[in-house]
């Protein structure tokens, strides 16, 4: 069974990383952007609510629902915690880099989120890292990334 991965038949470690069609199609975000959207929400709604309507609509209902604010306060608070890059500008940087690897979006928002510091702690979390990438190349990407949440203070 293949998961959509470029190359070869399929590995031990890809039959783990075979997704539902849904989120293979949908676009996977990192902690660090839900964040962003979050807080912009945050602050639209504090301004007084959404103007407009474009997909900003889905969530303009938000602030009749006491549940849903409490979600979204929650879910920012969650996001907020354990987002690694702050600003648009390291997002933006750490999402090229991993994107010229050739990453699934699955891979590429794991390692970005949970940042590994070794390759075989990537592996771990990462399986279809596995045979891809040597230890060498992937400890220079995990390098890279490391360098990009240091650099953002």
């Amino acid at each position: 069974m293949s998961s959509g991965r470029d190359g070869g038949g399929a590995s031990a470690g890809e039959a783990d990383a075979a997704l539902p069609k849904e989120l293979e199609i949908g676009e996977t975000l990192l902690n660090s952007e839900v964040h962003l959207l979050l807080e912009h929400r945050r602050r639209q709604s504090e301004n007084g609510g959404g103007s407009g309507g474009g997909s900003d609509s889905v969530a303009a209902g938000c602030d009749d629902d006491p549940e849903v604010s409490e979600v979204l306060l929650k879910t920012l608070a969650y996001t907020g915690r354990f987002s690694r890059f702050h600003s648009r500008e390291a997002i933006h940087s750490v999402r090229t880099l991993l994107q010229q690897h050739r990453l699934m979006k699955t891979e590429l928002a794991t390692l970005a989120n949970l940042c590994p510091e070794a390759a075989d702690e990537a592996r771990a979390l990462v399986p279809g890292l596995e045979g891809r990438f040597d230890d060498q190349q992937l400890q220079h990407i995990l390098d890279q990334l490391q360098a990009n949440r240091s650099f953002q203070y």
